[in-house]
């Protein structure tokens, strides 16, 4: 009866190990094709990232961020740094004196309508140095998104997140805090992106 026991211990618990073994690499195997999936959603443009005709600006581009980071400030100043004249030297009035609605552009969502509005400025590659005045009015988000964009094109998954920063000191009254999340494939931060 002992060895009886002994030999059902055994082999219910041989079960158990390989059940739990078959569970974990399920459980691996789900996980790896949930990344997989995730990866490519954000490697795949979004009705408001698509480039659509313009994505012929995206060609030649660098491959690094910083210089990224600077071809897209080149598309785009922000509407509350060009609110006044101190920041970039011109301001909302300078920029409707053309015959723009600086209020129109800030509102423009999609990036090929920005892209529309980019080329009709001036027809030249995103990562040409531009005078402020032949460049688009936007805000935070249309920097992330821009840059989101064109890393897709490039086939790298990127996504925005943002949120309100209240943890500064003092607080501002209103302060935006836009991150972005890019897969660059290699090792992950000490949060786990």
């Amino acid at each position: 009866m002992f060895a009886c026991k002994k030999l059902y211990n055994l082999f219910f618990s041989t079960l158990n190990t390989v059940f739990l073994q078959f569970l974990h690499n399920s459980k691996v195997r789900i996980m790896s094709d949930k990344l997989k999936d995730m990866l490519e959603y954000y490697r795949t443009q979004s009705e408001l990232s698509d480039p659509g005709d313009f994505d012929y600006l995206y060609e030649g581009l660098p491959d690094d961020i910083p210089s990224l980071i600077k071809a897209v400030q080149n598309v785009i100043l922000h509407f509350f740094w060009v609110y006044t004249d101190q920041n970039y030297g011109i301001s909302l009035k300078d920029i409707a004196s053309t015959g723009r609605n600086p209020n129109e552009e800030h509102n423009l969502r999609k990036i090929s309508d920005r892209l529309a509005k980019f080329v009709a400025l001036k027809d030249e590659p995103i990562i040409v140095p531009r005078e402020f005045t032949e460049r688009t009015v936007g805000n935070c988000r249309d920097y992330s998104l821009l840059l989101i964009s064109i890393l897709r094109h490039k086939g790298i998954p990127a996504r925005e997140r943002s949120g309100v920063a209240s943890y500064l000191h003092p607080p501002p009254k209103k302060f935006l805090k836009i991150i972005l999340f890019v897969s660059t494939g290699t090792k992950k931060n000490r949060n786990g992106y």
